[in-house]
């Protein structure tokens, strides 16, 4: 039987990427920096927990609610995605916009 994550586990995960973009802003960073650091902060319970589709559907999220822009850049057949913080994130981050119950921090 597949593990079951509770929405609070989301929460904290889709928290946590908020708060590691807010220490780059305004600059971007790559998902796979991003994936990086969350793992560093223990989003990974598992090997492969917090996979591209995971972070793929909380960077969907967050940029639905205005929160992170996501851009991808291409370089001859490369291309890698971003995500960066935006002042609706910040806002969010700083308590000067209304808590939003998806996002733990």
């Amino acid at each position: 039987m597949a593990e079951q994550i509770s929405t609070a586990q989301h929460e904290i995960e889709r928290g946590r990427i908020l708060q590691i973009l807010l220490v780059r802003y305004p600059d971007s960073l790559s998902f796979a920096d991003l994936k990086l650091h969350l793992v560093r902060q223990g989003c990974v319970i598992e090997p492969g927990r917090m996979g591209d589709r995971v972070m793929a559907f909380h960077l969907a999220y967050l940029k639905d609610r205005g929160y992170v822009a996501l851009e991808k850049l291409r370089a001859g057949d490369v291309e890698m995605g971003t995500a960066r913080l935006t002042a609706r994130g910040v806002d969010l981050m700083d308590g000067r916009i209304e808590r939003d119950s998806g996002v733990a921090f």
